[in-house]
């Protein structure tokens, strides 16, 4: 059954059955009908907020971002049982998860048919936890095995978890796309070591002094796109597999020596056969 967003939704919560909602054209902001246990399908704006989204149970599609609060009916652990979600689920507002353990309530690994996840933190430093705990909770956040793209947003954790950087780490180690933005720790990028079916690395404006070590082992990789990152000046070997390189706002020093024909950075994508340079 199909609900149009002009009938009157005072009657939607005495229809139980019903399996897809088309609320696109309305003026809803806050979804009011978490009894409709049988709802599988929603189209709506991307600005409207879910409470108590984890009474959907059957939900397969999420068409707009689930943000966390601290506010009753919008902690992480809704997430815990709508484990038939498919395609892409962003989560925004993960500043206001405290704990490795609250984390878990999302249950992110039980949820096998999604494609995409994007995991964003937001907020200043009086909003935020510390990054060990921040670490705590990314770690928490594993995704589930079957994953394909990945993108992570203003992370300030002091590490990286296992199910990133592991060689066994029970993460989606069939990820194909992987986006860092914003990330914010001192020393090297992370090893990829749990992800070695990589084909897209997109960097952008992390605060690492150089990228990961172990690149090279990356034999399946073929974008590389690093924007806005300032302090790095140097690249590690890249794998012989990567098909366009592409470098972007970066670090005076770096932009030029690879542009600088004997350079050691020139020489480390003399054998990328498309390469872009934007300052």
């Amino acid at each position: 059954m199909l609900i149009s967003a002009t009938k009157r939704t005072s009657a939607l919560p005495k229809l139980h059955h019903i399996q897809l909602l088309d609320f696109y054209k309305g003026k809803i902001l806050e979804f009011p009908f978490a009894d409709l246990v049988k709802l599988r399908h929603m189209f709506c704006r991307p600005n409207l907020k879910f409470r108590n989204l984890g009474r959907l149970i059957s939900l397969q599609t999420l068409p707009s971002c689930f943000t966390v609060s601290n506010e009753q009916g919008y902690e992480v652990k809704q997430l815990r049982d709508v484990n038939k979600l498919r395609g892409r689920l962003d989560i925004y507002g993960l500043e206001n998860v405290k704990s490795k353990e609250e984390a878990l309530e999302a249950n992110l690994a039980a949820k096998e048919r999604l494609t995409e996840l994007c995991l964003v933190w937001f907020g200043d430093d009086d909003t935020r936890c510390s990054p060990e705990v921040e670490a705590e909770v990314l770690a928490g956040l594993c995704p589930p095995v079957g994953i394909q793209k990945l993108v992570i947003h203003g992370y300030r954790g002091s590490r990286y978890p296992d199910w990133m950087v592991g060689k066994q780490s029970g993460g989606p180690d069939g990820l194909r796309n992987l986006q860092l933005q914003r990330c914010s720790q001192l020393g090297p990028g992370p090893q990829f070591e749990a992800f070695p079916h990589l084909r897209v690395l997109y960097i952008w404006c992390c605060s690492w002094d150089s990228l990961p070590g172990n690149m090279e082992h990356l034999t399946l990789l073929e974008n590389l796109n690093i924007v806005g990152c300032k302090n790095i000046r140097c690249l590690p070997a890249l794998p012989q597999s990567i098909e366009w390189f592409s470098l972007t706002s970066c670090n005076d020093e770096l932009m030029e020596s690879c542009k600088t024909a004997g350079h050691p950075n020139w020489q480390k994508i003399e054998h990328i056969p498309r390469k872009r340079f934007r300052q």
